[in-house]
């Protein structure tokens, strides 16, 4: 058993072997087979590909962190309130510090 691997989106589906893939209709000009999984992760652009997804769940997990203090900092603004008596920090203050964190999370990805 192994791989056949779409050359733009990286799709992987199992398949018997080359030849099943060729006489099943697959275009060998979009697609290409892989004995293992080895060669797959070795494909050239397989790692940037999985990678570039790997950062975009990153960057929508920290969108909604964001998105999660920006309604704390809303709230925060109407009622007020001092966060750490010992610093003076306000709570609009800490999670202004955890937004601007977090966009910097995503800038560096």
């Amino acid at each position: 058993m192994g791989f056949m691997i779409n050359k733009t989106t990286y799709e992987i589906q199992t398949c018997p072997s080359e030849e099943v893939m060729v006489d099943n209709g697959w275009n060998p000009e979009e697609w290409t087979f892989e004995e293992d999984l080895d060669s797959v992760i070795n494909l050239d652009g397989y790692k940037a590909k999985m990678l570039a997804i790997q950062n975009t769940a990153k960057k929508q997990e920290l969108q909604s962190q964001i998105d999660l203090f920006d309604m704390k900092s809303v709230r925060a603004l109407r009622e007020g309130g001092i966060k750490d008596e010992v610093t003076g920090q306000t709570w609009v203050e800490y999670y202004t510090e955890q937004i601007q964190g977090l966009r910097a999370q995503i800038a560096a990805l």
